[in-house]
């Protein structure tokens, strides 16, 4: 998996027309309309967003494509069956959350479910008792982390 960034532009277009048949059509069509007056279109744009191949992922889902439109993209419906998390997981329960280790077990985690910033991950990881924990909890809370890494990039491209 890269860790490299995607991007994504929202524009909105609000058509406006005498008569309610005419909205009535496909995007297209109403472009056309409006290139032609029989319809007024308002349009608005948001400046360019970079967003991480997670969210990526989620946008293509959400849009009707594959996440594979994109090399590389991980296919969120199958992070938990990926034999390279499952290590990731074991690796990081192993770990004291204070070394090296860690940190870049949690790397690879994160590149390999296509997360490009640890900003979520230090506020999950934020206070937890790690060593006083069994490696069966440990596990679960990462596993937990990887579903709120999930949940915050599905939300950020329904936004």
């Amino acid at each position: 998996m890269s860790q490299q960034n995607y991007y994504r532009k929202t524009v909105t277009v609000t058509f406006y027309a005498e008569n309610p048949e005419v909205l009535e059509q496909s995007v297209e069509g109403l472009a056309q309309e409006a290139v032609t007056g029989e319809i007024v279109a308002d349009a608005g744009d948001q400046k360019t967003e970079t967003i991480s191949p997670l969210e990526a992922a989620y946008g293509l889902i959400r849009a009707g494509s594959e996440p594979r439109f994109f090399m590389d993209l991980p296919d969120p419906e199958l992070i938990n069956e990926n034999p390279e998390v499952e290590e990731c997981i074991v690796a990081l329960a192993r770990c004291d959350i204070e070394t090296p280790e860690f940190d870049e077990a949690l790397g690879r985690l994160q590149a390999i479910i296509g997360v490009n910033s640890g900003d979520l991950a230090a506020q999950f990881f934020s206070g937890m008792d790690w060593a006083n924990m069994a490696a069966n909890v440990r596990r679960d809370k990462v596993r937990g982390y990887i579903g709120a890494e999930q949940s915050h990039a599905d939300s950020a491209v329904s936004r």
